[in-house]
């Protein structure tokens, strides 16, 4: 082993520093060393080297071991120091040991010099390595605490028991509570339980011990009364600390103040309230616009002698029966921005069935529509289309008191898209007429309808007549056209 060493030597005696220097350079090291014997070569020496061991005699003529220690102390130099004497008592020894000396030697039995320098050099280097732990964990606790300082909450660590006792509470308690941390740690003044409003105080118990069972961190919203009696919606964000056996010791968290938060929340709510009731009456109004249209479409067709001219006008009621329909279901629903359709569908059905049918008449409809909600901009043609449709088969399909069966289906094969089906077993669509460009007004809405859902329509003939609808995704499409429409005329 060859390992540098920088040693200082406090001797008077030129032959037993060179035997002390044998015995270091025999184990290995190689030396960067002083001889001194004096105060003033012992400051001198100390003032311009940084030393790794002190080996010193214990008396000098005018100088000693325990002077030569205390200059070293006195420096708060944490340099190991070997007291190495020809007589020396256990009273002395220790005395020397009190003072600060890592170990002491006799002259004449140097054997442990060298296992004794191993071992002080280690226990420096790891105090040293404990100094510089201890310091920066020193100033990563004093960043911590300037940033919860400086942060808008309180961080805590409290014990679960019945009162939250605080055990630490960050600087935010203050602006948070309108208490000093040093009035709530320990419930000095008031325990965080008391803070808490009593409206909520069993719910917070419930939760954070539900989260303490499930070993997940918990996540609450609750009321607080500060100081000068002002109320207060906080929230806490937070988790249990185990011990190793499991037990919970304590909890820590941080709270913030979201009282801003929940006001913008109300009003936000207030507002959308206030929206919902607008928008419902406007579809009350719309369903009550177009009801007074059917009435009126109801009683000219009264008056209306050609069966021609009467028919139209009985689609025209239909027509506008169908759209009123759905501003009712939508004037009815909590959500006014989408229609459940299936049930859109069964109420459109029966008005179908009350205007075409007779009690007698013994055509089914079956109906099979997957549960769907689908805006106004989806429903209202896609009603119109099932209207239109379903109107031509009880009309044409079942002449003569011809029993049969309508099927409407509507289901969604894959995300956003739809396939509409209506089918029935009658006695299927002339031959002669072309579907796609028919002279009909209502086959023409049937299409023009199809294209507004930017979908496509194919007629199967052949046992009946069937009609298969494919259409979506629509919404992501229609707000951009609606986005464009608005800009446009906004220049």
């Amino acid at each position: 082993m060859t390992t540098p060493l920088k040693v200082l030597i406090v001797e008077d005696s030129a032959d037993d520093a060179t035997l002390l220097i044998f015995h270091l350079e025999r184990a290995g090291y190689v030396l960067d060393h002083r001889l001194v014997s004096t105060e003033k070569e012992m400051q001198a020496a100390l003032d311009q080297h940084d030393w790794e061991i002190v080996i010193s005699d214990y008396s000098l003529p005018g100088f000693g071991g325990l002077a030569a220690l205390k200059m070293v102390r006195d420096r708060g130099l944490d340099i190991p120091f070997i007291i190495v004497s020809g007589v020396i008592g256990e009273e002395t020894a220790v005395a020397a040991m009190k003072a600060g000396a890592q170990d002491y030697l006799m002259k004449g039995n140097l054997f442990r010099l060298v296992p004794a320098i191993e071992r002080e050099l280690r226990e420096v280097e790891m105090r040293r390595e404990r100094v510089k732990t201890a310091a920066i964990l020193k100033e990563t606790e004093r960043k911590l605490l300037t940033l919860l300082s400086n942060l808008p909450g309180m961080a805590y660590r409290c014990r679960n028991d019945e009162h939250w006792t605080m055990e630490f509470v960050s600087d935010g308690c203050w602006e948070l509570t309108g208490y000093k941390p040093e009035d709530i740690i320990g419930n000095k003044t008031i325990s965080y339980q008391q803070l808490i409003h009593p409206d909520h105080r069993q719910e917070v118990n419930d939760k954070i011990q539900i989260s303490i069972n499930e070993n997940a961190p918990f996540e609450l919203t609750y009321r607080i009364v500060t100081s000068s009696q002002q109320v207060k919606w906080v929230l806490e964000k937070g988790r249990m600390v185990d011990s190793p056996q499991g037990q919970v010791q304590m909890l820590e968290g941080f709270i913030s103040d979201i009282t801003e938060g929940k006001k913008r929340e109300e009003e936000l709510k207030a507002t959308l309230a206030q929206k919902d009731v607008l928008v419902k009456e406007v579809h009350h109004r719309v369903k009550n616009n177009l009801q007074v249209i059917y009435s009126l479409l109801n009683l000219q067709s009264g008056y209306v002698k050609d069966p021609l001219a009467l028919d139209m006008f009985k689609e025209c009621r239909d027509r506008v029966k169908s759209m009123a329909i759905i501003h009712e279901i939508l004037y009815q629903a909590k959500d006014v921005s989408k229609v459940d359709f299936g049930e859109y569908v069964r109420t459109l059905v029966g008005h179908l069935k009350q205007s075409y049918l007779f009690q007698a008449t013994p055509i089914e409809i079956k109906i099979d529509v997957a549960p769907m909600m689908l805006n106004l901009d989806v429903a209202v043609p896609c009603g119109l289309i099932i209207n239109e449709l379903v109107s031509n088969s009880l009309k044409y399909a079942f002449p003569e008191g011809r029993k049969g069966v309508i099927e409407i289906n509507l289901h969604q094969p894959e995300e956003g898209k739809y396939n509409l089906v209506i089918r029935d077993d009658g006695v299927g669509f002339p031959d002669d007429i072309d579907f796609y460009h028919t002279e009909t007004l209502g086959l023409q809405l049937v299409n023009t309808l199809t294209d507004q859902l930017e979908g496509t329509i194919e007629l199967i003939r052949g046992r009946g007549t069937q009609f298969v609808l494919t259409f979506g995704p629509l919404d992501k499409k229609k707000e951009e056209s609606d986005h464009e429409g608005s800009s446009d005329s906004g220049g």
